[in-house]
């Protein structure tokens, strides 16, 4: 239930087209024994989806950052795709809903890795998206942590707890990829007191050119030049 929509309203219409059963948390809709009542719905879809994800022993890459999650998580899942059957959320449906939603309706057994981006934008909302996909994580990516969402996060440090949460679910062989160009990552790998058996890191290291009028920028890899109109230079990295 959001600020313009009531989705108990639609749970009579549901069970008219042949869902087995509604999920409702507003008692005044309750009108028979096909309605199940809970106190808060989207919690009960995240219990659902969880139990679901842990009957399937399928390894999940987690990716969280204050920038380049979608773009981290596209290209993965294209190369792993060249091998395995790969689930990832699709497009920016990063939240708990949306991933809640992605787990019932479309991860299964024929899937060799389910790869999560996994937005926040306030203090806990990592670890209510690593609730969802407990009880491990295989390996989790942290793209970078700068100044975002200032007006729900409120400080750098709570940024920087939030982002880190990520990296709280690893299991003991698992492991951590993380990018140490910002200050962000850094200040929080100094500071905490990981339990992560191992953290792999990179660093934007790739010299570029901003191309005329501001068009894209250009760079060179082992004698190759390359160009792309994207002008964020933080999607370049060693």
């Amino acid at each position: 239930q959001g600020p313009n929509f009531n989705g108990n309203v639609f749970a009579a219409q549901a069970l008219a087209k042949g869902a087995a059963c509604a999920i409702i948390d507003d008692a005044q809709y309750k009108q028979g024994e096909s309605y199940i009542l809970v106190d808060d719905a989207l919690k009960a879809l995240q219990a659902l989806a969880n139990l679901h994800r842990r009957r399937l022993k399928i390894p999940i890459i987690a990716i969280t950052g204050s920038h380049g999650k979608t773009t981290t998580k596209e290209i993965l899942g294209t190369i792993l795709s060249e091998k395995y059957g790969v689930l990832m959320t699709e497009g920016t449906k990063n939240t708990p809903l949306g991933i809640s939603r992605l787990i019932n309706d479309k991860l299964t057994d024929q899937h060799d890795v389910f790869i999560v981006e996994m937005w926040a934008y306030e203090k806990g909302n990592i670890k209510e998206l690593c609730e969802i996909v407990h009880p491990t994580i295989s390996i989790s990516i942290l793209t970078g942590i700068t100044l975002q969402h200032l007006e729900r996060f409120g400080s750098l440090d709570n940024i920087i707890d939030t982002k880190f949460e990520i990296l709280e679910y690893l299991g003991e062989t698992d492991f951590a990829v993380v990018d140490i160009s910002t200050e962000g990552v850094k200040k929080g790998l100094l500071e905490k007191e990981l339990r992560v058996a191992r953290i792999e890191t990179v660093e934007r290291g790739l010299p570029y050119q901003y191309k005329k009028n501001l068009w894209g920028i250009s760079f060179e890899i082992d004698g190759q030049k390359y160009e792309t109109k994207l002008l964020a230079n933080y999607i370049l990295q060693t």
